[in-house]
């Protein structure tokens, strides 16, 4: 560069478009006059539009001198903006006596910049030279990243997608301010998103030159997934330069930066992304389907097979006879002007169906997607690909509309026992990067309970964020500095959300099986923080049982008088085997009375454990119990209650989650009183008798009644 604008002078500001009007250049020379620190000087440097500013340093004289971790006694550096305030995010260079070759290099990306010379000691002369440029950000010169697009709220974070960077070469990534000195202390988040199975990445690094022997504080580490928590793939520092390909759906690469040190002579990196497919025969045995080039088969809704109608080599038909989960692709076979897409499944199958990837001629509107709920119908593509899944409902559950994985398993028509497992597995999960929770609800019907057991539990990673603790309540979740959402879990709880137990963390696997035998509804909420593909979170097995038994649900009961006596059910000895029940009984007996309760158990448990409660009844209210009149723990043992008169309809309520059934006795009698039989008021219930007023007992003979109350008059 020729230093055909030349500053020998101190705060001044260099404005493109005047150095341009004036000389036609838009670089020249800054050579700083000898300063005797302390001192100071600045240099504002404003780019022109589609400009970035260029700083070359060449030589220092008593600049400062680097005691290891910075910058001491005085600097020289680059800041964004036209204050000549310093700033911590930009580097700082210093020397005593230093001339650089080549020189260090210094880019400003964000308008307007600073170049700003301090001492903060005494030295007798101190000085710098420097060449400063106004480079068009389309240069060679000035490498920037392109093809991707900044994560907002971020100082240089950057996401690529494969959809974007079909072009070779359209898509690099570069450390900030390359190829010149980037900032110090500094995190750089790079994703890059695949949206297809069959897609991988190649990222050739065509330039990489960090400081030697900074492994530690300077290094670009590859990450598959989303999060410096996934599965970390390599880590490269120095000037080991190599090409990576890996597969998706998501990698990161961050880039870390220490504090900058002598002699400068590092730029960071630049990285170039090539997408390719993996074309793989769809035929594996992975992801098998029915060829259309031979007289197959496929199965109608009437279960009688029938023979597939071939139009083109790029239709595809699947079964789900042949296959559950998979893949598809069209770019593995011969190109057609239309391709069809069969999935024929049980006639109890649900079918998901996630689009990867896809081009189509859009500027036109020549090709368009079409989905058909039903047999075949044309439909134009240039290409696509995806995966598939068989749910078929009468085995895995009533799928709830609009879910990914929330299913319901009815007593009445599900099948009376079967096996749960984790979601997340089938290809369909593919492109999930997100947090997961699959919901299963089991349903009893009122005449029967439902026995959920988890026979099997691993995590495939330590989480020192939770750990498992069971006793006679259940098992529970100890979480530590994160909350339970933030953390991998498995509950069981009942419809209106209480947990009753939960498995997290570190299990000890002797404590399995772990079941839970309710006669209400049921909920299995498999819940992971993050899933990606690569790390799909625990693995579990579940087995559940419906029974007709009819000891607990909703019952009305209209005899006056009568006795409800707990059911024994005989324990069935696992260690961790727990009973939850929510029973309800109506007494109505439909006449004025007085109702005296009396309820009696032998064991002395916590009312936490299990508990009767006596409810008003409420027609609006859940199992139709209003508001509570009186509440019977089991270390009560034995009471009794007398309730107001009139209360002839009344709720009564059992509640347990224990290890241990419940057994009690409740028996109730019903005060009747007639116009010829009463001769007293009933009973008041307690508390109440102090305010009612004083009432004198009076027979049916009228004379003697008046008599009575005349003489106590």
């Amino acid at each position: 560069m020729t230093p055909d604008v030349f500053v020998p002078v101190c705060n001044v500001t260099l404005d493109s478009r005047v150095l341009s009007a004036r000389s036609g250049k838009t670089f020249g020379q800054i050579k700083s006059p000898s300063i005797q620190g302390p001192g100071s000087c600045f240099y504002v440097l404003l780019p022109g539009p589609g400009q970035r500013v260029e700083v070359q340093i060449y030589r220092l004289i008593s600049v400062g001198r680097f005691n290891g971790t910075g910058c001491q006694g005085g600097f020289l550096q680059l800041v964004d903006g036209a204050a000549s305030a310093p700033s911590k995010d930009s580097a700082e260079i210093c020397g005593v006596n230093d001339r650089y070759a080549p020189p260090v290099l210094l880019f400003a990306d964000n308008g307007p910049a600073t170049l700003i010379f301090k001492i903060s000691e005494p030295t007798v002369r101190s000085q710098f030279l420097a060449y400063f440029s106004f480079t068009s950000m389309a240069s060679n010169q000035g490498i920037q990243s392109t093809g991707g697009r900044p994560v907002e709220n971020s100082e240089c974070d950057w996401l690529y997608q494969d959809f974007t960077c079909r072009t070779p070469g359209s898509c690099i990534l570069t450390s900030p301010g390359f190829p010149g000195l980037y900032p110090p202390n500094t995190v750089c988040k790079y994703h890059i998103a695949i949206s297809s199975i069959q897609t991988r990445v190649k990222i050739s690094f065509a330039s990489l030159l960090l400081p030697q022997n900074r492994c530690s504080t300077d290094y670009i580490a590859v990450y598959q997934g989303t999060e410096t928590s996934s599965p970390q793939l390599t880590t490269l520092c120095g000037n080991r330069r190599q090409d990576l390909t890996y597969f998706g759906p998501n990698l990161l690469l961050e880039f870390r930066s220490g504090v900058p040190i002598p002699p400068y002579d590092y730029n960071g990196f630049k990285a170039t992304l090539e997408f390719s497919e993996k074309v793989v025969s769809t035929e594996s045995s992975v992801n098998e389907i029915l060829k259309t080039t031979e007289t197959d088969v496929l199965m109608d809704r009437t279960g009688v097979p029938r023979p597939v109608d071939v139009k083109s080599n790029c239709d595809m038909y699947f079964s789900g006879v042949v296959t559950r989960s998979g893949t598809f692709d069209v770019r593995s076979r011969s190109w057609g002007s239309v391709c069809t897409l069969t999935f024929v499944g049980r006639p109890t199958d649900v079918i998901h169906v996630s689009l990867f990837n896809y081009i189509l001629k859009a500027t036109s509107c020549q090709s368009g997607i079409e989905i058909y709920d039903g047999l075949v119908e044309e439909a134009d593509t240039e290409f696509l690909d995806g995966a598939y899944l068989f749910h078929d409902e009468q085995i895995d559950g009533t799928l709830k509309p609009s879910t990914l994985c929330d299913v319901d398993y009815y007593g009445m028509s599900s099948p009376s026992q079967g096996q749960v497992s984790n979601p997340g597995t089938q290809d369909l999960y593919f492109n999930i990067e997100r947090a997961l929770k699959c919901v299963q609800r089991f349903i009893p019907a009122s005449n029967q309970s439902v026995t959920l057991t988890v026979s099997y539990y691993q995590t495939l990673q330590s989480d020192p964020y939770c750990h498992t603790q069971c006793g006679d309540g259940g098992c529970l979740c100890v979480t530590s500095m994160r909350q339970l959402s933030e953390v991998d879990h498995l509950l069981l709880q009942t419809e209106s959300g209480q947990t009753l137990s939960c498995l997290c963390g570190e299990f000890q696997v002797e404590w399995l099986p772990v079941t839970l035998q309710s006669w209400s509804p049921l909920r299995l909420v498999y819940s992971i923080a993050h899933y990606s593909w690569e790390r799909k979170g625990f693995n579990f097995t579940a087995n559940y049982t419906f029974t007709t038994d009819g000891i607990c649900g909703h019952q009305t009961l209209t005899s006056p008088d009568g006795e409800i006596e707990s059911v024994r059910i005989v324990p069935d000895g696992q260690l961790n085997y727990y009973y939850h029940q929510k029973c309800t009984w109506l007494l109505d007996t439909k006449i004025e009375r007085q109702l005296n309760l009396e309820l009696y158990t032998a064991q002395n448990r916590h009312c936490s454990a299990w508990n009767v409660t006596i409810h008003h009844y409420d027609e609006s209210a859940d199992d139709r119990a209003g508001a509570l009149i009186e509440t019977f723990c089991p270390r009560q043992r034995h009471k009794k209650y007398t309730l107001p008169w009139k209360t002839d309809l009344v709720v009564v309520s059992l509640q347990a989650t224990t290890h241990t059934p419940p057994e009690f006795t409740l028996r109730w009698r019903s005060r009747v009183f007639r116009s010829n039989n009463r001769i007293a008021d009933p009973s008041p219930t307690p508390g109440s008798a102090a305010s009612r007023p004083t009432i004198f007992p009076c027979s049916i003979h009228f004379f003697a009644c008046f008599l009575s109350r005349f003489l106590y008059s």
